[in-house]
C-alpha cells in the first residue's frame, strides 16, 4: 500500500500537481530500518494556513478536483478500502480493546456499534472508487508562496 501512495505522489507530480513525492534511490522508495518501513522525502519549506479565506478554499477545491480525475483512472488498488464494514469496524475494536469504555457502557456500545455497521456499510456495495491521497488533511496543505 505504501509503494502504491509512493507511485500515486509520483503520478499526480507529473500532472503538476503540488505535492511531494518521495526521494527515489537506486530505483526505491521505501526502504526499511530493521522492522521499520521508510521513505526520505525531500525538505520543503512552507507553512500550514490557519484560516483559509473564500479564495483559497477554491484553490483547494480545484487542486482536490484534478486530483480525483487523475485518482478516478484508477480502478484497483491494494489500499485499504476505507468503508465501515472495514475501517470504522476497525477503530471500534481498537476502542473496545483499550478499557476507556465503562463497563456499564460496553453493552450499549456494542449494540450501537453493530446497527451502525450493518446499516453504513451496504451504502458502500456496488459504487465507483478512485484512488485518493490517502494522509489528505490540512496539517499537509502547506503553502508555499510563489
Amino acid at each position: 500500500m505504501i509503494l502504491e501512495e509512493h507511485n500515486f505522489l509520483k503520478e499526480l507530480s507529473v500532472h503538476e500537481i503540488p505535492v511531494i513525492p518521495p526521494i527515489v534511490n537506486e530505483g526505491k522508495t521505501l526502504f526499511s530500518f530493521g522492522e521499520i518501513p521508510l521513505a526520505i522525502f525531500p525538505k520543503k519549506g512552507g507553512r500550514a494556513i490557519d484560516e483559509f479565506d473564500k479564495d483559497e478554499w477554491e484553490q483547494i477545491g480545484r487542486l482536490l478536483g484534478r486530483l480525483h480525475l487523475i485518482g478516478e483512472k484508477h480502478k484497483t488498488s491494494k489500499r485499504v478500502t476505507w468503508r465501515p464494514g472495514v475501517a470504522t469496524k476497525n477503530h471500534l475494536e481498537v476502542l473496545l480493546k483499550s478499557g476507556f469504555l465503562l463497563p456499564d457502557f460496553e453493552k450499549s456500545f456494542m449494540i450501537s456499534y453493530d446497527a451502525f455497521i450493518k446499516k453504513a456499510d451496504p451504502l458502500f456495495e456496488n459504487i465507483d472508487y478512485l484512488l485518493l491521497h490517502g494522509d489528505c488533511h490540512k496539517g499537509n496543505l502547506i503553502h508555499r508562496p510563489g
